[in-house]
Order: C-alpha cells, then sequence, then structure tokens
C-alpha cells in the first residue's frame, strides 16, 4: 500500500509539473473586481496581502502571479483601468518668440531654448551660401555701425532650401500663420518633367555671420492672375469690386528680436523695388502687395504704401490673396 500511495503521489506531481502555461494571456491579465481572487488547487497556507492603501506606493503586476490568470472565467467581460494623475497644466508659451511648450518635459525646454535662440538672436548663416543681391547699415551701438548683407536663397541648393524652411518656420510661430505654399522652391507640373523656375523668391539679412531678418514674396502674377485689393487697416475688411495690377506679393517679412526698429524690414522692400524682377529697373510701391499684414505689418504696408481715404479717413493697405 505504501508502494501504491507513493506512485499517485508521484503521478500527481508529474500531472501538475507537466501540465503547460497559457499559451496566451494579454487577453487575461486583467483581473474583475467583481469576483473575489481564490487559489483552489493550492494546499499550503498562503497569506494573500490585502489591498494596498496607495496606487502609486504599491503596483501590480498581473504577469509575475499566474495563478490569478486561472481564475478568469471566459464570460466574464474585462474592464480597461486608466491611470490619472492630478498634474496641473505646465504648458507655456513664449513671450518673446511665441513658442508653446511644456516646461516639465526636458526635451520640450531643449526644443525651446534653440528655437528661442534663433528667433531673438539669429540663425547661423555661412558665407558660401546665397547670392548678395545689395547690403544696407543699421546701427548697432550708439555711433556705430554694420553692414548688413542681402542675399538670395538659391533653390537649387538643397541646403540652403532647408535653411529657408527653417527660417520661414520661425516666422510663422510668432506670427501664428500658416505655412506657405512654397511657392519660392522649384515647382514641377504633370506635363513637364523638368523643373519649372519658382514663382518666387527669400532674401535674407546677414549680420555677423546670423541671419537677423528675411522676406519670401512671389513675382509670377501673370499666371496666377492674382490681383490687388484694399483692405481697411483699422478693421481688416477688404473693400469689394476694387481690384487693381500688382508686380510682387510680400508673403512674409520678418526681424529677428534683438534687431527690430533699425528699419530692417523698410529697407528689405526697398531691394525688392529694385532687384525682384529682371528688366524692370524700380517698381512702384503701388504694385506691391501684402498678404495678411499681422498687427505691426499692417503699421509697415501702412508706412511703405498705404494710401489715406478721404472721405471716410480710414487708411487703406494693399494686399493680395496668396496661393
Amino acid at each position: 500500500m505504501r508502494a501504491v500511495k507513493r506512485s499517485r503521489t508521484d503521478a500527481s506531481k508529474r500531472d501538475a509539473i507537466s501540465t503547460p502555461p497559457p499559451s496566451d494571456i494579454s487577453s487575461q491579465s486583467e483581473v474583475p473586481t467583481s469576483e473575489p481572487i481564490s487559489d483552489t488547487n493550492s494546499t499550503s497556507n498562503v497569506s494573500h496581502p490585502s489591498p494596498p492603501e496607495s496606487l502609486a506606493s504599491s503596483p501590480m503586476r498581473l504577469r509575475d502571479s499566474p495563478r490569478l490568470v486561472d481564475t478568469v472565467s471566459k464570460g466574464t467581460s474585462m474592464v480597461q483601468s486608466y491611470l490619472a494623475l492630478n498634474v496641473p497644466n505646465l504648458q507655456k508659451t513664449c513671450p518673446d518668440c511665441n513658442m508653446s511648450y511644456r516646461s516639465h518635459l526636458p526635451l520640450d525646454r531643449q526644443v525651446h531654448a534653440k528655437h528661442h535662440d534663433r528667433a531673438v538672436n539669429g540663425r547661423d548663416w555661412q558665407d558660401s551660401w546665397g547670392k548678395e543681391v545689395g547690403s544696407f547699415s543699421i546701427q548697432v551701438a550708439k555711433g556705430a555701425s554694420q553692414v548688413v548683407a542681402v542675399l538670395e536663397i538659391d533653390p537649387l541648393k538643397k541646403t540652403e532650401v532647408r535653411v529657408g524652411d527653417e527660417l520661414l518656420h520661425l516666422a510663422n510661430v510668432e506670427l501664428n500663420a500658416p505655412q506657405d505654399s512654397g511657392f519660392w522652391k522649384l515647382q514641377k507640373t504633370p506635363s513637364l518633367s523638368k523643373p519649372l523656375l519658382a514663382r518666387g523668391k527669400v532674401y535674407v539679412c546677414v549680420l555677423r555671420a546670423k541671419v537677423i531678418g528675411l522676406v519670401s514674396f512671389e513675382t509670377s502674377f501673370p499666371e496666377t492672375k492674382s490681383t490687388g485689393r484694399w483692405m481697411i487697416l483699422r478693421t481688416g475688411q477688404v473693400i469689394p469690386n476694387q481690384e487693381f495690377p500688382i508686380l510682387v506679393g510680400i508673403s512674409r517679412i520678418f526681424v529677428m528680436k534683438k534687431y527690430r526698429r533699425n528699419q530692417i524690414a523698410a529697407k528689405m522692400l526697398r531691394l525688392i523695388q529694385a532687384h525682384s524682377i529682371y528688366g524692370i529697373a524700380m517698381i512702384k510701391r503701388q504694385q506691391i502687395a501684402f498678404s495678411q499684414p499681422s498687427s505691426s505689418g499692417g503699421q509697415l504696408a501702412k508706412k511703405f504704401n498705404g494710401v489715406l481715404h478721404k472721405k471716410s479717413g480710414e487708411w487703406l493697405v494693399p494686399v493680395y490673396l496668396e496661393y
């Protein structure tokens, strides 16, 4: 009899050892709280811990307890739990560069620091980039002036195009403007295998190997058939049925914060008058229009080519619809 009992005991142990684990526990990893957790196969005195008082200090790991999985019945509906943390909203918007970021995340702080430095102090520029268009002087200190070079980004060079995209992104973030259509890059059409000429240009102002300002503008208006319109500066309302031909449309014009109040934007506009279209010595101011001018851009347009409406006393600035 002792031998028989020993063999039965050994057989039961072998059966318990040879029982394979569940093939897939991903669908059974959650335990419903409506049924008590019990271990019907265990004969030893195992004391189960009571539920933790704090979820943060006692995390539950179901994958370390395979016996808990066996108690889930097939017909039991599973409930997804979510961890809710009482974390305040730490998103900030920088008053200088207008970038929104989460100050409690190191990566966000790093991205903002890089963007902030470029938007305030300017982006690095290499001497081999761009084609010089002209230059002008600004005062950087009392009684001291320095020459600012104005260069045109070459749409055939990928590095310069990438830098142009970065600079326009800086401007769009601060101006709360959408991304442009890329009119200043080389365009392709389904009917032509070779790229067409760009429909516009990007000028950058460089001082001591830093870009301190930029302007992007369209010039192919005979193709797009875009026309200028008058906008009331005070209200932003466009006057209907008052259209006129234009040669240049200012899409973005931006100066880094450290170098503002030096008439840089106005000087860039004067260079556009003289160098934007081949064969035209000087474009008239009334042939230049602005796309969605901001409050500061509206004041720039008012000084550059605004018109005072005598009957109403309203200031009108030329605008156009950007394609």
